[in-house]
């Protein structure tokens, strides 16, 4: 999980351009950005290059200015500030109010600061530690194998998957396999040809142009999915609103988009363990709306795919060993619930809060 820099930031580029990703520069998408230009901004661009879209949409929400002779150098090595300075440009980030990230070799005066600040503090880099002095070497070019690293944790790429990319240049057990696997996945690079990712090869100026396109069309792919699932789950919620147990109301629920509080107000226990079972996070209609997982508190994951019956009774059983029990009364308070949910072949982790009440009539 991101500092909330970060998921504040996720959230302006729901609505803002590119300069908070590669959503294209005002209402013209990307793939005919070029199209619609009368001459090139850079006087070395190639119009039938790959990166050339991508550069001009960078320049025209100013994230990019090329050099001062008109040219932008796309075969030219990037370093990592330049490299961190377009990325939180990308990113919309706050780079002037960004904490001090402690890097020993990176001047406050240097325009690249703020924007290497500011990806710190979003979890986006971290930098190392070279004779006890935490460093970022800024001047130095960026490797391939740390592009996979930045693009990931930038754009939120799934990187949980086990190592199966084609290259023989990476192995499952380096540092960078699991972010080379999550680009890989999201098509934003497929490598160097002959089976090769180039992962100690400098990342050039045009690539990381096409690289951040990339990454931000799976991104945007990823958050319409994520809001087109998280919506159905609300809705059922929503609608899950009573409960009947032989023509006697046991149960009643309310759900809270704003808290994700589920709510459930027990008014005849007997009958309550039966609807509960029916009931929002153990509703038959959750692997329908793409759960694959249930996460109780701090109980592992259920999955609720392969035997849910099975996977039903174990978290009922969870649940009802995380409430607190008085006589036939049991109460929850701000019980973490968490979903795994899939849709459109992206995964993501929702977490509500369940709280369960006794109702005593008067």
């Amino acid at each position: 999980m991101r500092k909330q820099t970060k998921k504040k930031m996720i959230g302006a580029a729901l609505t803002v351009s590119l300069a908070a990703g590669t959503f294209f520069a005002g209402p013209v998408p990307m793939a005919t950005y070029a199209a619609e230009q009368k001459a090139p901004v850079f006087s070395d661009l190639d119009p039938t290059g790959d990166d050339y879209a991508h550069i001009l949409a960078l320049a025209a929400e100013g994230i990019v200015k090329g050099f001062p002779d008109g040219t932008y150098k796309p075969g030219k090595d990037i370093t990592r500030q330049q490299a961190a300075k377009i990325i939180a440009g990308t990113l919309n980030l706050d780079t002037k109010n960004a904490p001090d990230p402690g890097y020993t070799d990176v001047n406050k005066n240097s325009e690249y600061y703020g924007y290497i600040a500011a990806l710190t503090n979003a979890g986006v880099v971290s930098g190392s530690v070279v004779n006890g002095k935490k460093v970022f070497k800024p001047a130095e070019t960026l490797s391939r194998a740390q592009m996979s690293k930045i693009i990931a944790e930038a754009y939120e790429l799934p990187t949980n998957k086990a190592y199966t990319a084609p290259f023989s240049d990476v192995t499952a057990d380096e540092w960078h396999a699991k972010y080379v696997q999550a680009i890989y996945d999201a098509d934003v690079t497929k490598g160097q040809g002959n089976g090769l990712f180039g992962e100690n090869n400098a990342v050039k100026r045009g690539q990381m142009a096409s690289f951040i396109h990339r990454a931000q069309e799976q991104d945007e792919g990823r958050r319409e999915a994520i809001t087109q699932a998280r919506d159905r789950i609300f809705t059922e919620l929503e609608n899950d609103k009573f409960h009947d147990t032989n023509g006697s109301a046991s149960v009643s629920t309310s759900f809270n988009r704003e808290t994700g509080a589920f709510n459930v107000t027990v008014y005849n226990p007997e009958g309550a363990v039966t609807d509960i079972q029916n009931t929002g996070f153990f509703s038959n209609k959750m692997p329908e709306l793409g759960v694959t997982a249930i996460k109780i508190a701090d109980n592992a994951a259920v999955d609720i795919t392969e035997n849910p019956a099975e996977a039903k009774a174990t978290l009922i059983e969870q649940a009802f060993a995380e409430m607190e029990v008085s006589g036939t009364a049991f109460r929850a308070s701000d019980l973490p619930i968490t979903l795994t949910v899939e849709n459109g072949g992206y995964e993501f982790e929702q977490p509500f809060k369940l709280n369960v009440s006794t109702h005593s009539p008067k």
